[in-house]
């Protein structure tokens, strides 16, 4: 979390709150947060003559990754309580992955 706002945490999470709320409401992200910085070099290499030692890393807005967090919350939550999903859906559910997928696939052969 950047510094000041931990050090304003109190006063800019309920601002925070609003804004997300609107964004949420009107379907609209604040186009500052969609910009990302991309950086090529990867990190720890001695030398950089070689294409491996390269590799974008891209730097998002906190803020978009904060409203991302509470949106997967909400929707991770949801699904959890309500359980719409088959029984056979692996995807974005705790405990199952490609891994299991194939594992029943398998097993079912």
């Amino acid at each position: 979390m950047p510094i000041m706002i931990q050090k304003a945490e109190e006063s800019v999470i309920p601002v925070l709150t609003r804004i997300y709320r609107a964004s949420l409401a009107l379907g609209h992200i604040p186009k500052i947060w969609q910009k990302s910085r991309v950086f090529i070099p990867k990190p720890g290499k001695n030398s950089y003559d070689q294409a491996k030692s390269f590799r974008p890393i891209s730097l998002s807005s906190f803020f978009l990754k904060i409203m991302e967090k509470i949106i997967d919350k909400h929707i991770r939550d949801y699904l959890g309580n309500n359980s719409p999903l088959h029984d056979l859906q692996f995807a974005y559910q705790p405990g199952k992955s490609t891994e299991t997928a194939l594992h029943h696939l398998i097993t079912k052969i």
